[in-house]
């Protein structure tokens, strides 16, 4: 004839996560047959959701720091991705002051050249770089300057050659035609290529200087 004894516990569990450490009470009734032990711990469903809940959070830090380095435009494939990428792009070259990309289908450059007025001060001149779609659908690039660029060696040139240069890219026109259907890729590739042309410029302005 099989006896059963009831015993009540009452624990306190600690379980160490990493540098953490996960705390159970468990509380819990444990049943022990005589021929045989069964154990029915209610807190199992606590622990388990705990643990869950640790991974899940463990596996978000991991993602987050994966994704706080988005360098190329081959890797944004999502807007959240595209907003690490245009942040990284101005982190990682100081010419460009901003990029921002709108719901209205543009793309603005901000950038900053460093030139030397008169031939020997040394000064930056922002630019202002707008990529757009004209009212046919065609790629409409507009890059502005300050007044007093005719005062710098190459100054006059720097507009009309980055607005060229745009015009022209296949890059570009894939996201003027895209509009607002454009994918968060095909919108990185488009700022990249404008970046890319003003970095180019830059170099050219320095070596007419």
């Amino acid at each position: 004839m099989k006896s059963k004894i009831l015993l009540s516990i009452f624990a306190l569990v600690i379980f160490p996560i990493g540098a953490q450490a996960l705390v159970v009470d468990t509380g819990a009734n444990v049943q022990v047959d005589a021929v045989g032990v069964g154990t029915t711990i209610d807190a199992n469903a606590s622990l388990t959701s705990s643990t869950s809940e640790s991974a899940d959070q463990n596996q978000i830090l991991m993602t987050t720091s994966d994704e706080s380095s988005v360098m190329s435009s081959v890797d944004v494939t999502s807007d959240a991705k595209l907003s690490l990428f245009t942040e990284s792009i101005t982190t990682a070259n100081t010419n460009v002051e901003k990029v921002s990309i709108g719901s209205d289908n543009k793309i603005t450059v901000t950038y900053n050249y460093k030139v030397k007025l008169f031939g020997f001060i040394p000064v930056t001149m922002r630019s202002e770089t707008v990529v757009s779609s004209d009212t046919e659908g065609d790629v409409q690039a507009v890059t502005t300057l300050p007044w007093w660029k005719v005062l710098v060696a190459g100054g006059s040139d720097i507009s009309d050659d980055v607005d060229a240069a745009l015009q022209s890219s296949t890059s570009i026109k894939n996201y003027v035609a895209a509009k607002a259907d454009a994918s968060a890729n095909v919108k990185a590739q488009a700022a990249e290529v404008i970046v890319a042309t003003l970095n180019a410029k830059a170099g050219v302005a320095l070596l007419a200087q």
